[in-house]
């Protein structure tokens, strides 16, 4: 699938950008709300819709970006703990 929006690579990033988003989400319905022509309204319905899937889409890839982290600092713990091991193996602890 092929992204509609930029994703960050930080997760301050992502979170900056949905904000940014969902602050853009209310401006077009704002302006859905008060629209008057089938024109305006389709084309702004459009627009809200793009954005709310660019939002999901963000949120997603926040989800993501946290799991990964977490994956990240459980790697990090267990080799920190690698010395431990080898002299429990070792039979130091007995």
């Amino acid at each position: 699938m092929i992204s509609a929006v930029h994703i960050p690579k930080s997760i301050s990033g992502i979170k900056n950008a949905i904000a940014r988003k969902v602050s853009i989400l209310a401006e077009w319905q704002k302006l859905l709300a008060r629209s008057r022509k089938n024109s305006l309204r389709a084309s702004r319905q459009l627009q809200a819709t793009a954005t709310r899937e660019q939002i999901t889409e963000l949120q997603n890839a926040l989800a993501i970006a946290i799991e990964e982290k977490k994956h990240q600092e459980a790697v990090a713990f267990v080799a920190r703990l690698a010395p431990l091991r080898k002299d429990f193996l070792n039979g130091l602890f007995d």
